[in-house]
């Protein structure tokens, strides 16, 4: 996949989480920590912090 490819893909599953959830992730991550606690939005999470830093090393990559 090109460089190209990838940072339109994740940047379309980071704006995917949130559309979902309406916010972003650091507000996501600290509603979180305010509600019982619900697996089903930890995996929200989980999953978006890994493209959210899968984009941010690309993106260093990329401007390296």
């Amino acid at each position: 996949m090109s460089e190209d490819a990838s940072l339109a893909f994740l940047k379309g599953k980071i704006d995917s989480f949130e559309r979902r959830h309406g916010c972003n992730l650091r507000a996501f991550e600290d509603r979180l920590k305010q509600l019982p606690e619900d697996f089903e939005l930890w995996d929200d999470f989980i999953e978006w912090m890994a493209y959210s830093n899968s984009l941010k090393d690309l993106e260093s990559r990329i401007s390296d």
